[in-house]
């Protein structure tokens, strides 16, 4: 549960020093997990809708792929890019393969946080 907490503590920072103030506007935040069915998923998502319940201006949606693998979770992204939600924490199954399309929600406008993926830039 720490890790947890510490990763929206991050996303708290980073909306922080991306000029984002949750006070005062409505953010759409996507979290794509690598296996949201998991016992770790399901804590992580706990995580995540607490992180929702304290903040009201922000709706987080906990996501991930059906199936355990990249190129389902590069399709979970890009539907999350399309609907031009303003920030993506993902949890990458293939850093490699996950980081063009990363580079596609940054040019998009889309804030981009990456966790246990250390190499993403």
């Amino acid at each position: 549960m720490r890790k947890v907490l510490a990763l929206v503590l991050a996303l708290v920072l980073a909306f922080a020093v991306g000029s984002f103030s949750l006070a005062e506007e409505e953010y759409v935040i996507a979290f794509i997990a690598k296996n949201a069915t998991s016992n770790w998923g399901q804590r992580q998502g706990a995580g995540v809708t607490r992180f929702q319940d304290e903040h009201a201006n922000v709706t987080v949606i906990y996501d991930g792929p059906e199936t355990v693998d990249s190129a389902s979770q590069i399709a979970v992204v890009q539907n999350y890019i399309a609907q031009e939600v303003d920030a993506i924490i993902v949890v990458p199954l293939d850093i490699a393969a996950m980081e063009p399309t990363l580079q596609e929600a940054r040019e998009a406008g889309i804030k981009v946080i990456t966790h246990e993926a250390s190499s993403c830039t």
